[in-house]
């Protein structure tokens, strides 16, 4: 499309439209570029975790009913069983929070540099489109400004001139008071 001038007339509602629309565009662009994952692979990736932190706490507490009960069965000491099966049951207690905490620290990380990349991927857009409108408006004024100097100049030489005649005339009155 042909660069459209600002000057003597203002250009249509159609044409912001089509700004409006062009920039929606890139930006669903950039959100859906830096959001697009894998959701099978993500969706597998969260499963897989959650689903190790549970079975190693499953397998702890498992452990932890198994020492109680050799314990009250009297298959074991039951002071010794009766501690090992505590820490076991702590010792599960422990695993699931450090599992968890570690699962959404990973992905506070991972959401973290998607915001950063997103950011970073707007304020570009922003930048070039801002650039965009900028060096239209200056392209729309620059006759007027280029009149505007051109007048300036005009008027600086005129009053240089007009200076100078009145320094002439200036002296020419001093020289008729002198004749005088």
């Amino acid at each position: 499309m042909k660069n459209q001038s600002l000057i003597g007339k203002v250009t249509g509602a159609s044409r912001f439209e089509d700004i409006r629309k062009s920039l929606t565009e890139r930006l669903s662009s950039a959100v859906n570029a830096t959001l697009r994952t894998s959701e099978e692979m993500e969706k597998e990736e969260v499963f897989s975790t959650l689903r190790h932190t549970a079975a190693l706490s499953a397998g702890l507490q498992l452990g932890a009913v198994v020492s109680a009960s050799a314990a009250y069965l009297s298959v074991v000491d039951p002071y010794p069983g009766i501690v090992f099966a505590f820490s076991l049951a702590l010792s599960s207690g422990a695993s699931y929070l450090v599992g968890t905490s570690r699962f959404t620290r990973t992905y506070r990380m991972k959401w973290s540099d998607r915001a950063e990349h997103l950011e970073a991927a707007l304020v570009m857009i922003c930048a070039h489109e801002l650039e965009r409108v900028d060096r239209r408006v200056l392209d729309g004024v620059g006759p007027y400004t280029r009149y505007v100097d051109s007048e300036q100049d005009r008027i600086s030489t005129l009053r240089e001139r007009c200076e100078g005649l009145a320094t002439a005339l200036h002296n020419l009155r001093h020289r008729i008071s002198k004749l005088s």
